[in-house]
């Protein structure tokens, strides 16, 4: 654990008290998160990532803190330490769609240079067939609800071979490109009544899934996706492939595969924890369905006025 007399002898701050121990720290200058990095080419991509962040919207982020010598993080026996501004004020996402659609399209052409084993496979007739073996020889769910996921498997099935017809109807490439993950569009802060964008995640992914889940957060809270899908149309035009290739990315059935492999992984799982995760699988699956009937409906009023 890193003391707080090595923290004070390299950044310019004063009167430090641990508020979390290891994560965050009250100083002369307000609060300040820690974060530590045990791999040093991530550091580095995540310094530079940030600053084009900033650079290329126009957002203010997270970005790491200079020390006292001008460096952005501070050496320690087993990694590197950083300091980020605490904001703790959320921003009003729902009220600004239009301006949260338009920053998450350029948030998705911001390719992170360092990439993780994310598990986040490009849609190809190779996965899709992988995909399609891993939920035909799936184990049977223990539970009673056993009729209900093995309905949803027949459905998942369905929706794959859905994918497989976009890109090959499409003759649809999807994109190699890894982006920083988004857990939740409240890491979306407020700094003097502008959008300040905390980065909590050190995870890269596909930039369909990154929009998938913000679309998913964005619906449970039944607001207009129109208004986030004319921002995001904006920065991160969708009218041709781009649409095409989010719709099939809606339309996979990752929330299945996700469960699947949670049970097949969680041998010893009890019969709550398998209904909590049957829970979450519903939840995401009748999502993931309301958003798919809006991007077809949104998807046709755009291509109707292109051709108008």
């Amino acid at each position: 654990m890193i003391e707080l007399d090595h923290i004070e002898e390299s950044y310019p701050f004063q009167h430090l008290r641990w508020v979390d121990e290891g994560r965050i720290i009250d100083t002369d200058k307000g609060k300040k998160c820690l974060k530590f990095w045990p791999d040093e080419h991530m550091l580095q991509a995540q310094i530079t990532w940030r600053e084009e962040l900033t650079k290329q919207t126009g957002v203010l982020t997270d970005r790491m803190i200079q020390t006292s010598n001008g460096e952005k993080a501070i050496s320690t026996g087993a990694g590197w330490i950083t300091l980020h501004d605490m904001v703790e004020d959320l921003y009003p996402v729902w009220n600004h769609p239009n301006k949260i659609g338009a920053f998450l399209g350029h948030y998705i052409t911001m390719p992170y240079r360092y990439t993780m084993s994310s598990g986040s496979l490009p849609l190809n007739d190779e996965n899709i067939s992988l995909d399609r073996e891993r939920l035909v020889q799936s184990l049977p769910v223990r539970s009673v609800s056993y009729k209900l996921v093995d309905k949803l498997k027949k459905e998942a099935l369905t929706r794959l071979e859905r994918v497989a017809s976009f890109l090959k109807r499409h003759e649809l490439t999807d994109t190699p490109n890894e982006v920083v993950s988004i857990y939740t569009l409240a890491q979306a802060k407020l700094v003097h009544g502008e959008l300040f964008w905390e980065n909590n995640e050190k995870k890269s992914t596909s930039p369909y899934k990154v929009l998938r889940r913000c679309l998913g957060e964005w619906e449970n809270r039944g607001d207009s996706l129109y208004l986030l899908l004319n921002g995001l149309n904006r920065t991160f035009p969708l009218n041709k492939d781009r649409g095409t290739l989010l719709l099939a990315h809606i339309v996979y059935p990752y929330e299945m595969i996700k469960f699947i492999n949670r049970l097949m992984q969680e041998t010893d799982i009890t019969p709550s924890q398998e209904k909590a995760q049957l829970n979450d699988l519903v939840t995401e699956w009748d999502t993931n369905k309301r958003i798919c009937e809006t991007m077809v409906d949104w998807l046709q009023d755009v291509r109707e006025k292109v051709v108008q």
